[in-house]
């Protein structure tokens, strides 16, 4: 560990006392989970140290949160608490479903930076899929608002139609297929696992 540089932009200290903040971990806690001490987390968030990439990688790993998340520039931009109707963040698509063509439009509530739980609503045109079998560390439930379409999970297909709900291990592969003439909604929430 070396002493933080005061030339430095970014405040790791304050970065990780929210990010543990929001996910309400406390200080022993986090040591814990993390396998350092409560010392180190306490001599970070003080800025009296700056952790070594590993250290913090261990740390955000308990919280859970991605290097990049914690480092992006929109970390300390303030949350809304209640999103009106058209102010849903639009995410692009290829960065949840790498291998997805046209089709899809994506909004999301919350995400791995600041909240535990993730609201997704995936809008597939006709034709459209999510593309190759995708993969997360999380529970993913949901339910089909309107339209039809295709679960592939794993070696199953599961044919859905407006009401239908879906609760599965995302650890296994899975996409949706919009094979119908008009475009589906659903609604798709996530949580890390623990």
């Amino acid at each position: 560990m070396t002493a933080p540089n005061p030339e430095d932009s970014i405040n790791v200290g304050h970065r990780l006392r929210r990010a543990r903040v929001v996910r309400r971990l406390s200080q022993r806690e986090l040591a814990r989970k993390s396998g350092v001490t409560n010392g180190l987390i306490s001599q970070i968030e003080q800025n009296l140290t700056s952790p070594s990439v590993a250290s913090l990688k261990r740390i955000l790993d308990a919280i859970p949160i991605s290097l990049p998340a914690f480092f992006a520039d929109e970390f300390d931009a303030e949350v809304p608490e209640v999103y009106p109707a058209g102010s849903l963040p639009v995410v692009p698509a290829q960065s949840l479903f790498p291998d997805s063509g046209d089709g899809l439009a994506l909004r999301r509530i919350g995400g791995e930076s600041l909240h535990k739980l993730t609201l997704l609503q995936l809008a597939l045109a006709p034709g459209a899929e999510t593309g190759g079998g995708v993969r997360s560390e999380s529970d993913l439930a949901g339910w089909v608002l309107d339209g039809a379409c295709t679960l592939i999970l794993g070696d199953r297909n599961h044919s859905l139609a407006p009401g239908d709900a879906f609760l599965f291990d995302a650890r296994v592969p899975y996409r949706f297929a919009n094979a119908a003439d008009a475009e589906t909604t659903i609604l798709c929430a996530h949580t890390p696992r623990s």
